[in-house]
């Protein structure tokens, strides 16, 4: 399949206020249809051809720890495929998450494929900005349902409010981020958001910091979702503190240093607001 004969995802989404005040205070959003029946078809096929060739753990599943059991993480696509490439980096989305963040332009930072296997376990409550090399709030998230998902197959949880702490630390995704933030979740008495079923083409945005975790695939079906990060140009690199964000560095920023502006070649700006 050509990518010129895939939907071009260029026009905007039409993005109601009362969303980017819910995003600004809660740290989340969930946005309903931003892909068509028509759009959401044709990319989940090409992202499901392309999703195999980043698999890396073919070990079964009980033999792997809870990180290993959360899903399949499946990333980079867009540098494998130019059809993937054409989604990740979409005008449509770049707007959803400029408008989100309130910011002028955004740059594309990292995405995945989230395959969660049948009878696959929970995705620990972890901070995703841990890992990013990125010395700014104005980060975002997309966690968008390739397929009509039910609460069964693993859905997203997010803590409303959870964003405005910032970095917690050295947490990586794991039994002890799930209970170390689990337990803040707790005591600060956040609401969470309840598991709810998902169309195809709907999506969760949330900002980097916001505590997220999945609940498990209790079903036989492969739940798929397509994620991708975003954040704001003019972003630059964080201090290299910890092994994660040097490599990412290493990945995503090469040669760039701390204090530098967070581009390269692999983090184009996707989307620019239009002035006037």
């Amino acid at each position: 399949m050509s990518e010129n004969l895939l939907p071009s995802l260029t026009a905007p989404y039409d993005m109601p206020e009362s969303a980017v005040a819910h995003f600004a205070d809660k740290g989340w959003v969930r946005l309903d249809g931003v892909l068509s029946a028509e759009e959401i078809a044709a990319y989940d096929r090409v992202i499901d051809e392309v999703a195999p060739k980043a698999r890396f753990d073919n070990r079964p599943l009980e033999d792997r720890d809870t990180f290993g059991r959360a899903f399949l993480q499946l990333g980079n696509l867009r540098f494998l495929d130019l059809r993937v490439q054409a989604f990740y980096s979409s005008h449509r989305f770049g707007q959803i998450a400029g408008d989100l963040l309130r910011v002028g332009a955004v740059r594309g930072y990292h995405d995945q494929a989230l395959y969660k296997e049948p009878g696959g376990g929970i995705t620990p409550w972890h901070q995703g900005q841990f890992y990013w090399p990125i010395d700014s709030a104005d980060t975002i998230t997309m966690w968008l349902a390739l397929h009509d998902i039910e609460p069964a197959m693993g859905v997203l949880q997010v803590a409303s409010g959870s964003h405005r702490f910032g970095s917690l630390g050295d947490f990586h995704m794991s039994d002890e981020s799930h209970a170390a933030l689990g337990k803040m979740v707790h005591d600060m008495k956040l609401e969470v958001r309840a598991p709810e079923s998902y169309r195809a083409g709907d999506a969760v945005f949330f900002r980097g910091w916001t505590f997220a975790s999945e609940t498990q695939n209790s079903t036989d079906e492969m739940r798929r979702v397509a994620s991708m990060v975003y954040y704001a140009d003019g972003a630059r690199v964080a201090r290299l503190d910890h092994p994660v964000r040097l490599l990412a560095r290493d990945t995503f920023f090469a040669g760039v240093q701390p204090g530098d502006f967070a581009a390269s070649p692999l983090t184009q700006v996707v989307w620019r607001r239009k002035v006037g």
